[in-house]
Order: C-alpha cells, then structure tokens, then sequence
C-alpha cells in the first residue's frame, strides 16, 4: 500500500505542484497554534523567559551570517563520533537548530530577516537532502521541520510545493519501518509533525496507531522501557522519551490525547517518567551500560565517548524529559533545576517557556471543554458540530439525515390488541448463523384493541417467556422459539443478551419478580446452545443472584469480562470475572437508584483507545440527557456520573466501538418521545458529532448493535409488540 502510495504521490506531486497547492495555509502555525502575541509578552514581562529568548536570539543573528549547508545523506547513525562523515553532517545540521532558532525569534521579535534566512535553509535542504527512512539520521531534521510548521505561512505556493514533496517522501519513508525501540519513537516524531503540517490525515492515523501499539509493546508496569532493558541505560530510556512526549504535545494541542494512554499492564508515558524521579533525586543510584546488550554501545565507549561509559546515571538527560513534560505536568520542574544546579522560579529552557504559553493559551481541547477520563471527567459535552444548537433538546430529530437501511421483522403481535408482548431484543452471530432473543410475554390493554399497534401494552407480567430466532442473512429469519422455558409461579424471564465464552454460545435472562424487577427472587441465568438435529437450549444454573444485567459481559484488555448489575433495589454494580467459571464474579457498587440527582437505569460502558472505561445511563429522573461517569482502573472505581448534553427520551440504549476505530451509539434521543430511533457517530468514544435517523414515524426502542463483516445490524422493538431488524452498510456512516 505504502509503495502505491510513494508512487502515486510522485505522480501526483510532478502533475500538480505538489499537495499544497490545494490545502490552505492557516495564520497560525499547525503543530503548536502558539499565539506569537502571548509569547511576546511573556518575554517582555518575565525576567527569566526574556534571558532565556536572548541567548535564541543571539543565536538567530549569527545565523543570519550563515550560508545553508545541505547535504543529500545524512551519515549520523551506526557512526561513531570520530568518523570524519559523521562530523561533517553534524556541522551541516547546525542548520536545523539554526532554522528554528530563526523561528521564534522571528515570532516574538517580528523581524522579517529572521523568517527570509529560515526559509532560505529549508529551501536549501528540501531540494538537496534525499530521504531515506533512517529515524535515528532523519530526526535531526526535527528543528528544521519544526521551524517550517511555525512559518509556513511565509512560504509562497511553489515554495511550500517543494518542501511538502520533501516532507511527504520522508513521512512515507518512516512508515516503512518497524522497531519497538527509541527508533519507532522517532519514527512516529517525524510522521507525527509531518501529518499535523501537512494536514495529512493518513499520516496523524498512522502515528496514533503506532503511538498506541509503541506503549503496548514497550512500556512496562513499573516504568522501565525496552530501551532500558536492552541497554541498561537511563540515556536510552531517555532517548526514547523526549520523542514522545514532544509529539504528545503537539497531538494534544491538535484535539488528539496521547499522553493519557495505558497500556492493559498499566505502563503509560507518566509511569516511564515517575520511573526515573528515585534514580534523580538521589534515592537510587544506576550505573550505565553495564548490562548493555547492544555491542555498539561498547564500541562507543571504547572509542572514548564518555556518555556511553559505564558511570552513575547524573540525570541531565531525565531534566530534559522533565521540562518537555512540563505541558502535561510542571511539578517535575523543581527537579530539574535541582539537577541542572539553576536558582531559577519558572523557566530553565525555551522548552519550558513554550510550555507555559501553551498551557495558559489553553489546548484545542480544553477550550472545547472537552471530556477526558483523568483531566476532565466533569465535562458534559458528549454531542458537539456546527449543527448542533446550544440546547441539545432543540434539535429537530425527524429532519436528521438519513442513510439507506434494509428492514426485517422476526416477529409481530401487533394484531393481538395489545395481549402479547415482544422486546429486549439481543443479537449475536455464531457458528455462521445470526441469532436474537428477546422478552416474549403476555400483555395488558391499555386502549381499544383496534387501535393498539403503536400503543404500549402493559409489560413485564408473570409467565414472560424469552424466544429466539436465527437466520443466514439477519434479513430472512426463522419462526421464533422458546428458549428459557416457563418461569416460576408469579415470576418472569426477561431476556438479557447472548455471551459467546469459551466457543459456546450462552443465552443469559434474568428471573424476575412480576410485574416489576424489583424484590426477592432476582437472579441472573445462563442457558447454552446445544446444537444437534434440534436445537435446545439447556439451564446452565444462576450466573449471578440478586441480578439483573443491561448487556451481556464484554472482554477488558486485562483479559477479565465485564457487565454492569442491577440488584433487586435498582442500585447499579459493575460485575468483573467470569474467567475460571462462568459464575466467578466480583461486585463493585457504582450508583444508587435512589440518588436525588440520578436514578441510574440500564447503565452501559464501553473502552476507550487509551483503556480507560466510560459509562452511560438513563435517568429515570426523566431530565432528559444520558449521564456519564469515567474508569481508570477498569471499573473498580467509577467517577460522579455527570449529566452529559447528550439529549435522550429516558430509553434503553446500546453502541460499539468498529473496527475502523470510530464509536456508535443507538437511542432515542428525542426528549419528547421514543421516536425516532437515531444512530450517532464518534471518533474517540468520547464527543459525537453525527447523528443520523434510522426508523421512526412510530414508537421504537430498546435497541441493539451488532457489527458483522461490513455492516451494522441493529434490533429493535416497535411499540414493545415487534422484534424488526435494520441492516446499515457502515461505510454509509
């Protein structure tokens, strides 16, 4: 794919004058969108920022004096410091740091001399250095490009042309290569900054990914990295950092959260810092390189490079991870003033000083009050677009778009005048079939028999069954079948959902209490499909006592399954095991029903990319939105759930993560009514910004998701008498 892309890209760059031509360039840069004003004043007011942007800008008038001096290869990494090469392209890169230099000095002191030379450096190297995919080499290109992010604006077409072709080879080029080392650091630095500038979102996907699947693989529990354990160096681990945290800053202040991602062990950016504070502050002590398993690094020392000396770690390498850290966390800072031996308040380096800017300045997702698990979990936005109006319930939801949708009904009492009930309904596809249950029941009358097809009947009364249905196609389906078998005398079966554990399907409801779910006798069961010439489905015993589930468990990264509990009171619990036995459980309360600003019902979570848990509700307080609560420990402790401006009709609702990594979610979310039924769309599970009308003109509820090969296929009921399918090609989403 990567080699169609290079060569289409060619193609296209020569034909076009490159991608540039088309994207339109802010005025504000696209990696840090630092306000230059606020920059300035900091200087012009801080004692301490104001010496610090001197020695830049000293170092800014000397380049101005400077010929550029690109080289087409960079010979930096495998080369020792004595190799002639690689001291003559260190000369050469002083270019990069010159080029940045100019920068900023150009962005506080508005000298336009200052962006002429950096432009004449960047054009210089964009038409003689020839990429070749070399991380460790390219990275010391990361200021040039930096300065180029921060000036875009003063490049004309054909100029921007030309540097974003360079670019774009070199962003390609890296994503070649593989390592779970310092190397992929960098490498996701270079295709990181190059995607924010170029606006290139094939570029930021891939950064993400490879953020996440990096922390996955070499991040561990206690803080160490593979850098570190492959080196036994802090200098590496180090290394392997600052790339990191640098592309989490700039991620972050483009609307994207890296810095708040862990791993299922619970290694994470924060917790590879937090690792080296005992060996800084002189709690510990770590010789270098002793266990090193990379020849190299003894060929370095041998060669008389005494940073790869086996030697007491000094920290000045962490104090530099401090200060680049310092957007997320400035608590570390006195740290590394400590080891940097400065009598300094606030600033140590311009990193610091950018940083402060930043922070003041506010993120793109700050400003947007956005949610987040840890920083922010009181946030109530959760639908957010040009569309939608500042009060969410003002919406018109019958003029919502649509998308194509192909329709079935599995069954419909519609014509028995109210006296039989069908919902809850349940999807899941096994052993090339799709299946659904749901709650099949006797019900009460409420209107004239004639005209109960979009009346409610009454609901929930002894002697419910649960019934199944399965089909080849989810379209064309069987006729329904009893599945749970009568209940006891006074009881119901409520149907709730089916579990895949272990390659068997498992069918679970709940043993009710009629007419209402709460009381003694409330106890969640399983019954498992036995396939033969018949199909049956045999009790496998109670899963959970005193239980009512919402949707059956799902896997978390710790391998444990979850669920949420309702007890026979309606205080919510979340349900963590199910590993060793089907009815190995453990229950961790969340929310009480009785709670005077939320009465929890039918709660439902889902898994974040970054492994944290968000958790939604009903209020049946009926005021009108879904309430959301955060997990950071995988659902032992939740956060006060919060009234989102999520809009909803006090209704069951249900939602997936897809496989190309957006989030959906299905409900009613008309306050007024169950109608329509509406699907909306999210990129991070956290905010959604579409939201599209599926069937409506009629009550419809109690919906569930399913996502199978292309397509979504969603159950539901119609005025709790049907059980009708829809089928939505995801790609119309």
């Amino acid at each position: 794919m990567l080699l169609r892309l290079l060569t289409s890209t060619f193609i296209f760059l020569v034909l076009t004058c490159g991608i540039s031509c088309k994207r339109q360039v802010q005025a504000w840069d696209p990696l840090f969108h630092i306000h230059p004003d606020e920059l300035a004043a900091l200087v012009d007011s801080d004692s301490e920022a104001n010496d610090i942007f001197q020695k830049i800008k000293n170092l800014a008038d000397e380049a101005l004096k400077a010929a550029p001096t690109p080289v087409d290869t960079i010979f930096y990494e495998g080369l020792i410091d004595a190799d002639p090469r690689r001291i003559l392209t260190k000369e050469c890169l002083l270019d990069a740091t010159r080029a940045e230099n100019l920068a900023w000095a150009y962005l506080v002191a508005r000298n336009i001399e200052y962006a002429d030379k950096a432009r004449e450096i960047i054009m210089a190297w964009s038409r003689k250095h020839v990429p070749l995919g070399n991380p460790i080499s390219e990275k010391e290109l990361i200021p040039m490009i930096t300065a180029y992010g921060l000036l875009i604006s003063n490049f004309n077409d054909e100029e921007r042309s030309e540097v974003d072709f360079w670019l774009e080879k070199m962003a390609i080029l890296q994503m070649l290569g593989e390592k779970k080392n310092n190397w992929q650091a960098k490498r996701l630095w270079l295709v990181g900054f190059i995607g924010f500038i170029l606006e290139e979102q094939e570029f930021i996907d891939f950064m993400k990914a490879g953020y996440v699947k990096y922390v996955d693989q070499a991040f561990y529990a206690d803080g160490k990295t593979n850098d570190f354990i492959q080196r036994d160096a802090f200098h590496y681990h180090c290394s392997g950092l600052w790339p990191l945290i640098e592309l989490a800053v700039v991620s972050d202040r483009n609307g994207i959260d890296l810095a708040g991602y862990k791993n299922p062990d619970g290694g994470s950016l924060k917790q590879c810092i937090d690792f080296m504070v005992p060996y800084t502050n002189g709690e510990k002590e770590h010789e270098e390189f002793v266990d090193s398993k990379v020849k190299f690094d003894r060929i370095r020392a041998e060669a008389g490079e005494t940073e790869y000396a086996r030697k007491i770690f000094d920290g000045n390498r962490a104090a530099k991870v401090y200060e680049y850290y310092s957007y997320f966390d400035d608590s570390y800072l006195p740290l590394a003033f400590q080891i940097k031996k400065l009598d300094v308040a606030r600033f140590s380096t311009w990193k610091t000083v950018i940083n402060h800017v930043l922070v003041k300045q506010g993120s793109k997702r700050e400003k947007e009050e956005y949610p987040h698990p840890e920083h922010n979990p009181s946030s109530r936005k959760m639908l957010s677009g040009d569309w939608v109006p500042e009060h969410t319930h003002d919406i018109d939801f019958m003029k919502l778009p649509r998308v194509p949708v192909e329709h079935s009904v599995v069954s419909d009492v519609r014509d028995e005048g109210g006296s039989h009930v069908n919902q809850h309904n349940y999807l899941a596809f096994y052993q090339g079939r799709f299946w659904v249950m749901w709650s099949d029941g006797p019900g009460i009358q409420r209107t004239d028999p004639k005209n109960h097809r979009n009346r409610v009947p009454g609901h929930d009364r002894a002697g419910q069954l649960v019934s199944f249905a399965y089909s080849k196609d989810g379209i064309s389906w069987s006729e329904p079948a009893d599945l749970t078998g009568p209940p006891a005398g006074g009881f119901g079966w409520i149907a709730r959902g089916f579990w895949i554990r272990e390659g068997k399907l498992l069918a679970l409801a709940t043993h009710f209490n009629a007419p209402d779910y709460r009381g003694e006798g409330l106890a969640l069961y399983a019954f498992e499909l036995e396939t033969g010439d018949t199909l049956n489905w045999k009790s496998r015993g109670i899963l959970y006592d005193n239980a009512m589930n919402n949707f059956p468990p799902k896997l978390l990264p710790s391998g444990e399954w979850m669920m949420t509990r309702r007890d026979s009171v309606g205080d919510v619990h979340i349900l963590t095991g199910g590993i060793t036995s089907f009815q190995d459980w453990r229950s961790v309360p969340l929310a009480e029903y009785n709670d005077s600003s939320l009465a929890a019902e039918e709660p439902y979570w889902w898994l974040l990319p970054d492994n944290n848990l968000v958790g939604l509700f009903r209020d049946n307080h009926k005021s009108g939105f879904l309430y959301r609560s955060f997990s950071t420990d995988f659902g032992l402790t939740w956060t006060t759930p919060v009234r989102t401006n999520f809009p909803d009709a006090t209704s069951k609702f249900h939602g997936l993560r897809l496989s190309d990594g957006r989030y959906v979610l299905v409900s009613n979310p008309n306050p007024q009514k169950r109608d329509p039924l509406a699907i909306s769309i999210s990129d991070d599970g956290l905010v959604f910004n579409r939201m599209i009308y599926l069937v409506g003109g009629r009550h419809v509820d109690y919906p569930h998701v399913m996502e199978h090969e292309d397509y979504l296929y969603i159950a539901f009921a119609g005025a709790k008498q049907t059980v009708e399918i829809l089928k939505v090609k995801i790609s119309d989403l």
